[in-house]
């Protein structure tokens, strides 16, 4: 099992690359993460990957969350709480899911 932290690296030497735009989403969702994840303060969960789709007009962003399989499943039932925390937190570009990685 890998640690979140290497998914955190990889996403860093990819946004230092040619996505310094996907780098920047990232980073504004490290910022906003406590507002977001106030209510489930137990457990560790980060974003670890964020895939950004700029062909559609107003631009889509999908996140993957880290976190432990025994998280995994109550993230899951608030998936549209956080989608909507997320949303009015960042703006542009809209998240439009959120898929969980068991990584802990």
């Amino acid at each position: 099992m890998k640690h979140v932290g290497h998914d955190v690296i990889r996403t860093v030497k990819q946004g230092m690359g040619s996505g310094k735009k996907k780098f920047v989403h990232m980073a504004r969702l490290y910022d906003i993460w406590p507002e977001v994840y106030e209510g489930f303060d137990g457990l560790p969960a980060l974003p670890s990957r964020v895939y950004i789709n700029n062909k559609t007009t107003p631009r889509t962003m999908k996140i993957v969350i880290s976190c432990p399989s025994a998280l995994a499943p109550r993230l899951a039932m608030q998936k549209g709480v956080l989608l909507e925390k997320i949303n009015f937190l960042m703006g542009d570009p809209k998240a439009i899911d959120i898929t969980f990685d068991h990584r802990l």
